[in-house]
């Protein structure tokens, strides 16, 4: 897959309702050795057969820096806009939680919060 890639074959975005920032592709920013633990890891639990990691020069533009703080201050304000609007709405809806994948999750990987 990483040659096709390559090659010039479209990448697979993941659009799971658990996905952390949404639907699309993620990149482990100038981290190459995290991004191979996680190919490694994918063949791991079978989800390819061979590890393969691909770099990318990215123009992010306008965008959410989670490592700012101001982005962060505004992350804040839109969780409570979001809590705000789910309680106002009277909807049956819960707000969505961030569940552990496995017994051996220590992240609660599925980021159904975060997605919202």
């Amino acid at each position: 897959m990483g040659e096709a890639i390559l090659s010039g074959a479209p990448m697979d975005g993941s659009d799971r309702e658990y996905d952390w920032l949404g639907p699309g592709i993620y990149f482990w920013e100038s981290d190459p050795a995290r991004a191979w633990e996680w190919a490694n890891w994918k063949v791991q639990r079978g989800d390819f057969t061979d590890p393969f990691v691909v770099g990318a020069a990215i123009d992010l533009g306008n965008c959410l820096d989670l490592m700012a703080r101001d982005s962060l201050e505004i992350l804040e304000s839109a969780y409570h806009s979001f809590t705000a609007l789910i309680e106002a709405t009277g909807d049956e809806r819960e707000l969505p939680v961030n569940k552990k994948a496995g017994s051996a999750d220590e992240d609660n990987l599925l980021r159904y919060l975060d997605c919202a």
